[in-house]
């Protein structure tokens, strides 16, 4: 791309291209403007000025409202400015007004293609072949190399809860800051890890098995059980599993459950839409 690539004004008729196909190949921030809008102009030039500082690292596809109001409408803008970010043909963020560089910096940078990115997916594709402690190494050379590359940290956190290794896994996730723990990518894997470590607690799933055909009302042993199924992707095996444990009593262990199955809900409804619209009507019907 040369440079007046980097910002594209976007219409009815190009969105498709420049900003859905072209996030399959590096992020497009997508800013919604209007000519009467004066946040809008004031941080026109901070946005085009990161674009071209950045070159060609993102996108920036800028939307007239006025002219575009079919695409306004359909992306659910109802002020301007609003920035929505697109990756992989999907928005993956979204800020409202005028914000700061700093501010669209921490946008894009859990989206932006780096040098240690070609690591992590040896590192997958090791993984993949079995090879774990050769996928590890890979992805902690990865961590030198770039130590601010959250998305390796978040990698070996995934990666050590996949191979068991639920200790190590929680010590690089605790020692994340916040912001990344509460990521869209860091929030799942912070769930998973709280699951992991009710499923270490409670003993090996024939054990717990075992123990809930002694005493099939015990719910703790009930979200034991669904822990060791989420953990081997077992999902609908885990939301019955939870249902079941809610049956008696939609409350029990003060609410604590339930609130575990709607984080449950939260983490798989992007993956699995239709089968957390099933049990989420199962919730409800235990609950009105």
């Amino acid at each position: 791309m040369r440079q007046n690539e980097f910002i594209v004004n976007v219409n009815q008729a190009n969105f498709n291209d420049v900003v859905i196909e072209g996030s399959k190949e590096r992020p497009v921030l997508v800013d919604f403007w209007a000519p009467w809008c004066g946040p809008c102009r004031m941080v026109m030039p901070v946005l085009e000025k990161l674009a071209a500082e950045m070159a060609g690292q993102f996108v920036l596809a800028k939307v007239n409202i006025d002219e575009e109001q079919a695409l306004a409408m359909q992306y659910g803008v109802r002020s301007v400015p609003t920035f929505k970010l697109f990756s992989n043909g999907e928005v993956v963020g979204e800020l409202m007004g005028a914000q700061p560089e700093a501010a669209f910096k921490q946008l894009l940078e859990p989206h932006l293609s780096r040098p240690s990115d070609a690591l992590r997916q040896q590192a997958w594709a090791a993984f993949s072949a079995a090879q774990v402690e050769q996928a590890i190494g890979l992805l902690k050379e990865a961590a030198a190399q770039d130590p601010n590359n959250t998305r390796i940290h978040l990698d070996l956190v995934n990666m050590l809860l996949k191979s068991g290794q639920i200790d190590a896994a929680a010590e690089i996730y605790n020692a994340l800051p916040q912001a990344v723990r509460e990521s869209e990518r860091g929030k799942p894997l912070g769930l998973i890890l709280k699951f992991a470590r009710t499923a270490q607690s409670a003993g090996p799933r024939e054990e717990v098995e075992r123990k809930l055909a002694e005493d099939p009302n015990n719910v703790e042993l009930k979200v034991a059980l669904a822990a060791h199924k989420l953990l081997a992707q077992d999902y609908e095996g885990a939301l019955q599993t939870f249902i079941e444990a809610l049956t008696p009593d939609v409350n029990v262990m003060d609410g604590k459950v339930k609130e575990l199955l709607l984080q449950v809900f939260d983490m798989l409804v992007a993956e699995e839409p239709e089968l957390v619209k099933k049990y989420r009507r199962r919730l409800q019907m235990l609950m009105f």
